[in-house]
């Protein structure tokens, strides 16, 4: 500052020298690198006038010591050295520069850039530099000598390094004055301000209003509460084992995004678990207490407080509003991939989702402590991609629990050893040859065997890590869960062919004749509805080659035992045949015995015999049965499947009747708009639907799906909608297909009808379709505004009658430098206003009587 008031009194007699005295002015605030660029622009008799005062400072300091410190001294020196040094380098370069420019200064032609360097001219002038100057350089060729043209290049050199220091200094100023607004919370009210969008640097003025870069920082006063979500999480490939049953059977307990939710589909009401700070992966319930466990993937770590992990959260779902247990941070990379809870050992079990799947277990007994636990168990569940682990309820007394992993390619039985776990992968080669692409669902049978489903629809019969048999056609496609019933006579299983199945477990016989008779028995069930016709190769479901060699080892005059119903190429079991050894024979194979010998050969025998089966259609909804998680209330016969389409059915066995209980889309939700006098709303999604919702009731009223081309797989991505002010008009924009689509709706039916579909074409042939970004009805609904990400703002007349809507476009879109991306009509129709991308405010006026419009 001190060299800033020196200058200033220096320069204060000559106006030529005013642009110096702003240039200084402007260093006043800056470092003293940039100093170094101002005092290079000054003559010798100004740096000596400078150093004069300097000295005479220095002098007055070292005598006044009441005006001065010991600081402020040693500052001057060291700054009055600065100076002397920089005046010797100074001296030679000024002379330098008055040589070369003796024959520069009567070559000018030209000024550049004259509005930005308008201080590099003035310094050019004064000092003779020629650092904004553009010489002639035909006559600098034609007159000059070729060390003249030589001194003529360093000059230009010279003079070019000298103007970008200049607009260095200049941005530098400007920035430093914004910074400094920012910091001291100067809201700048009438002030000008630069932002940058894309290539452009743009100039605004501040409101008086505007708040500053800390005001803008703090929380939005007031606070959302959470009292419904729609929708269940089942569109990722590793949603699966999420929906459970409450500890009395009265509520569901499932996930969506980052909330956990218990709901009483009995009374439609739902409360929530929203501690997660990010997506939760899995969820289970304890068994024995009213507990659920959650783990959450990898949350954003947060700047200045290290990384933050995935964590499990234990809660207490009984209790309003649900009460936290206990927190297990940080368990792992990359995200909890399941949890499961041990009914035997009533351990908490994790598998993660790492790279090798380490396998973890925690004791609920400490949950209640206020310290950090310990995992007590140490393993690893393989290397390949997890979808989910079934714990046995009665584990092999060799083990403290025991649990099938399932997932990518291969399915692996673990034992759980005191702190220990071996996971050893079953193969399936000797019952199937070709492999399958994953596993998908696994449950346990009383007797200590498994069943394994997998994608080609064959289920798998497993014991520790043997794979005994296959059922190779239980569902037509991927089979998505299996359930065994509390009374363990059934399993239900779901598959994506849209078929809900019960198989009945056989019973454990050594008499190959009961298991025959059982089976002629059971025909009858279910009041007709049971198709029971099995024959016994279908019964052991193993593959053709399989079968001829275990033909190939029986007796000529051996023959086969099956069930009551046989194919005509098969024998029944003759009476008087001796019966089978009275030791203890699997109920999955059976005995046959030859007349001449007592040699016994065991032929598998499917541990359960499929007896019904009905195909899943939901009338009115875009529901599709694809499997994900399956719960069954046994009391009453209720079965809940959730599906991939992000949808939980209600299916009751006793009368088939299906409905679906939590509605959603099964892709990202952007399109929202509300109807305008009535408790209604409508949303699209990226699921290629839009659906109509009962704010009162919180149930979906209507769903409309929209047709795919036969080479289209994801349909319409709906970005943005809007309901027009008289309620009769819907309309939605796309994302991916650049569409309007228009929909008409009667209140008094709630009828939602399609009527139009209105494609904006790209710019040109090779320009890329570009979304739809904004709609906008008129305060009158007679005009609904288009706002696309091709810069355009495209209006459309609105005519309705006779239950059909037209939606008819104006000659000219109005065109934007940036793209909008909000509209506003003014209340009588005669303005609309919009907001881009480079957030500025554009205003446009509205000619209705010819459909145009004139930007103001």
């Amino acid at each position: 500052f001190f060299c800033f008031q020196v200058l200033t009194d220096i320069m204060s007699a000559s106006s030529q020298n005013a642009e110096i005295s702003k240039c200084a002015e402007i260093a006043s605030n800056l470092e003293e690198d940039t100093w170094s660029t101002i005092l290079a622009k000054l003559d010798s008799d100004t740096l000596k006038k400078l150093q004069s005062a300097l000295q005479e400072a220095q002098s007055s300091a070292d005598t006044d010591e009441k005006s001065s410190t010991e600081d402020a001294t040693a500052t001057l020196k060291k700054l009055n050295a600065k100076l002397s040094k920089f005046m010797k380098s100074a001296k030679k370069k000024f002379a330098m520069l008055e040589q070369q420019n003796k024959d520069l200064i009567e070559r000018i032609t030209e000024i550049e850039n004259a509005d930005d360097m308008e201080m590099d001219v003035s310094l050019a002038s004064k000092n003779k530099s020629g650092a904004s100057l553009k010489p002639d350089r035909r006559a600098s060729h034609s007159t000059s000598s070729p060390s003249t043209a030589a001194q003529h290049s360093r000059a230009v050199s010279d003079a070019s390094m000298v103007s970008r220091k200049t607009r260095k200094l200049k941005n530098m100023a400007n920035l430093d004055e914004l910074k400094e607004n920012e910091s001291s919370g100067d809201s700048g009210g009438g002030g000008m301000s630069f932002y940058q969008f894309g290539s452009r640097k743009l100039q605004i003025v501040r409101p008086a209003d505007y708040p500053s870069k800390k005001e803008a920082q703090r929380p939005v006063e007031g606070k959302l509460s959470l009292f419904y979500a729609h929708g269940y999480s089942g569109n990722f490939e590793d949603s699966r084992q999420n929906i459970y049953f409450s500890l009395d059977g009265t509520q569901l307990i499932y996930y969506i995004a980052a909330v956990a939710v218990v709901f009483d589909w009995k009374q439609n009401t739902q409360k929530f678990f929203t501690k997660h700070n990010d997506d939760i992966t899995t969820l289970c319930v304890s068994p024995n207490q009213t507990w659920a466990a959650t783990g959450q993937k990898d949350p954003k770590d947060v700047h200045g407080e290290g990384k933050d992990l995935p964590k499990v959260w234990v809660w207490d779902y009984s209790t309003t509003p649900i009460k936290a247990i206990k927190l297990i941070d940080n368990v792992c990379w990359g995200k909890i991939a399941r949890l499961q809870w041990s009914k035997k050992s009533n351990l908490l079990y994790c598998i993660c989702g790492d790279d090798h799947n380490t396998l973890k277990a925690w004791d609920p007994t400490e949950f209640t402590s206020k310290r950090a636990v310990q995992s007590i168990l140490d393993g690893k569940a393989g290397n390949d991609i997890i979808y989910g682990f079934e714990l046995n309820e009665t584990p092999n007394k060799a083990f403290r629990d025991e649990f099938i992993v399932y997932g990518k390619r291969k399915f692996a039985h673990c034992g759980v050893v005191g702190a220990t776990a071996k996971a050893r992968a079953v193969p399936t080669s000797a019952v199937k040859k070709t492999h399958e692409k994953a596993y998908t669902c696994a449950v346990w049978l009383p007797d200590g065997r498994y069943l394994v489903g997998a994608t080609s629809g064959a289920i798998y019969v497993g014991r520790q890590a043997e794979c005994l048999s296959v059922i190779a056609s239980a569902h037509s496609k991927s089979l998505g869960c299996l359930l065994l019933t509390k009374d363990q006579n059934w399993i239900l299983s779901a598959g994506h062919d849209r078929m809900l199945k019960r198989w009945q477990l056989r019973k454990k016989t050594t008499d190959a004749s009961a298991v025959a008779a059982a089976d002629t028995a059971n025909d009858g069930d279910d009041d007709g509805k049971i198709e029971a016709s099995v024959s016994s190769a279908d019964e052991s479901d193993v593959d053709d080659d399989n079968n001829k060699k275990r033909k190939k080892s029986l007796h000529s005059k051996s023959k086969s035992v099956g069930s009551a119903k046989l194919k005509q190429s098969h024998s029944t079991v003759d009476s008087k045949k001796k019966k089978t050894s009275s030791k203890k024979v699997e109920v999955s194979k059976t005995s046959s015995t030859s007349a001449s010998t007592s040699t016994k050969v065991k032929k598998p025998v499917a541990p359960i015999v499929e007896k019904w089966c009905h195909e899943v259609f939901v009338a009115d909804s875009d529901y599709i049965l694809q499997p994900r998680a399956m719960v069954f209330d046994d009391e009453h016969g209720t079965l809940f499947v959730g599906s991939k389409t992000n949808q939980i059915m209600k299916f009751e066995m006793n009368d088939n009747d299906v409905s679906v209980v939590v509605d959603g889309h099964d892709g990202a939700v952007w399109g929202l708009c509300t109807h305008p006098t009535q408790r209604l709303y409508a949303t699209g999604g990226y699921d290629n639907a839009i659906k109509l919702w009962d704010a009162d009731t919180m149930r979906c009223v209507l769903t409309y799906e929209f047709e795919k081309e036969a080479d289209d797989k994801t349909g319409h991505e709906i970005s943005c909608g809007h309901w027009s002010n008289d309620g009769q008009v819907l309309v939605f924009g796309t994302e991916n297909t650049s569409c309007v689509l228009v929909f008409s709706f009667e209140l008094s039916t709630m009828r939602l009808e399609f009527q139009q579909k209105i494609f904006i074409g790209p710019k040109s042939a090779n320009a890329e379709i570009e979304p739809v970004s904004y709609i906008r009805f008129a305060a009158d609904s007679s005009v609904v505004g288009v706002a696309h990400m091709d810069a355009n703002l495209y209006l459309y007349n609105v005519q309705c009658g006779d239950d059909k809507v037209l939606l008819q476009q104006w000659p000219m879109p109005l065109g934007h430098v940036a793209a909008p991306s909000h509209i506003q009509f003014s209340e009588d129709g005669s303005m609309v206003k919009t907001l881009t991308r480079d957030y500025e405010v554009v205003h446009w006026a509205l000619d209705h009587s010819v459909c145009r419009g004139k930007f103001v």
